[in-house]
C-alpha cells in the first residue's frame, strides 16, 4: 500500500523528511532509509571587515551622575 517512502497516515501517505545537521555537512533523505538522499557540505564565509566611524566618535566622557 505505502510506497518507499511512505507511511499511512489516515488513508493518506506521508513520506517524513529527516535534516541531520552536522559540523561539516547537513543531510537531508527520508525517514526509515539507511543513507541519505543529500549530503551538501557546511560551507562558512567571512566577509570584508566594515569601518563604522559612529561607533568611534561615541567615547563616553567620564561624568557619571
Amino acid at each position: 500500500m505505502s510506497g518507499p517512502h511512505g507511511m499511512l497516515y489516515g488513508g493518506d501517505e506521508i513520506g517524513a523528511l529527516v535534516f541531520d545537521p552536522g559540523h561539516h555537512s547537513l543531510r537531508v533523505g527520508y525517514a526509515q532509509e539507511d543513507t541519505p538522499k543529500a549530503d551538501i557540505p557546511a560551507v562558512i564565509g567571512v566577509g570584508p571587515a566594515t569601518h563604522i566611524p559612529e561607533a568611534e566618535e561615541k567615547v563616553p566622557d567620564g561624568n557619571v551622575t
